[in-house]
């Protein structure tokens, strides 16, 4: 296509050098009949020349943009990718400094199992890379779960969420403890939690004496209080989690103590 529009333009060049240069002087009774004509020609050529220059600039400049957009995709893809790796950076920060300084490494959340069962997540890094059943799973906002099930390449987290989930908590700054579990893949409860202290909205934290499996790490918040049904004494707290579980892409997991 392009040595078309070449051969062509270089054939109305020569024409218009011609009908411009090289036009043959008529007799001057016939020149101002001839004039007009050859101006008409001139003029056609000169037009049809800069239509040619504009079209392969055109051409030229189209190229030049796909170019410039590729170009602009790349640096995209990786300027993308560099913001994810200073965010991975930040929140293993955040998490050495206000949760534990044994955070230990990152893994991506490849699929997510919520049922009337189970509220569990697969992570993509496993035994290979050093992971662990028991292993505490968090996120710089708060605690996740821990690993229930490990293969070599991905793990199963069972989260907070989970029926069978189990962890030591404490409301607020009371020393109160009691025992929480995951309830309808939504929240936590607490049964036989003996503080009348205790109020709405106060933040819930995980508890374990030494040797546990969670250093304190925030869970979710205090969403409803009310009196426990029979002979115990003492209060069933439902617990808000602070994390949004079923919406999770990364995760940190936390060394063993």
């Amino acid at each position: 296509m392009n040595q078309r529009i070449g051969l062509l333009f270089g054939f109305l060049l020569v024409f218009s050098l011609i009908t411009t240069r090289f036009a043959p002087h008529a007799p001057l009774a016939l020149s101002s009949a001839i004039t007009p004509l050859w101006t008409v020609f001139t003029t056609v050529g000169l037009n049809l020349r800069q239509f040619l220059e504009a079209l392969i600039l055109d051409q030229d400049l189209r190229k030049e943009n796909t170019a410039l957009k590729a170009k602009v995709g790349e640096l995209e893809v990786k300027a993308y990718s560099l913001e994810q790796e200073v965010q991975k950076l930040e929140d293993a920060t955040k998490i050495k400094r206000t949760i534990s300084p044994a955070a230990f490494l990152p893994a991506q959340v490849i699929q997510v199992n919520f049922n009337a069962l189970n509220a569990e997540i697969r992570i993509d890094k496993g035994s290979l890379n050093g992971v662990k059943e028991k292993m505490a799973v968090a996120t710089p906002q708060g605690l996740v779960g821990d690993v229930m099930q490990v293969d070599e390449r991905s793990a199963i987290v069972r989260t907070i969420l989970d029926p069978d989930f189990r962890v030591g908590i404490k409301v607020g700054k009371l020393n109160t403890v009691a025992i929480a579990k995951g309830v309808t893949g939504r929240i936590l409860r607490a049964e036989q939690y003996k503080n009348p202290k205790a109020k709405k909205g106060d933040t819930v934290w995980s508890f374990n004496s030494a040797g546990g499996v969670f250093p304190t790490i925030r869970i979710g918040t205090v969403s409803s209080i009310s009196e426990t049904r029979g002979d115990s004494i003492g209060q069933t707290l439902e617990i808000t989690p602070i994390v949004d579980i079923t919406s999770l892409e990364q995760v940190y997991l936390l060394r063993l103590p």
